[in-house]
């Protein structure tokens, strides 16, 4: 897995990367044109792919989403989240 800072994707919003961070949704990088990453809502659902800044470039879903190739997990090293944290067994 790669950690990257959090502003290495400026457009991306904050709470999307509190959500990546939390495990909510996932972050690849990808090798898909000019996209370099992909935010995954849900296992085999809906990717959104990212250009170097964060910023949407494509939504793919269905077969595209199968066709995608997704490379290394990407998570960010520090994240402003506001949320607090509880543990429930």
């Amino acid at each position: 897995m790669r950690i990257i800072n959090a502003e290495n994707l400026p457009q991306l919003p904050e709470n999307v990367k509190e959500l990546v961070a939390d495990g909510v949704y996932a972050l690849f990088s990808v090798d898909h044109g000019r996209e370099e990453y992909a935010v995954v809502i849900g296992k085999d659902s809906t990717a959104f792919l990212l250009d170097r800044r964060g910023e949407v470039v494509e939504v793919v879903t269905g077969q595209a989403f199968k066709e995608l190739h997704l490379r290394e997990p990407v998570t960010f090293s520090n994240v402003n989240n506001h949320s607090a944290r509880v543990n429930a067994a």
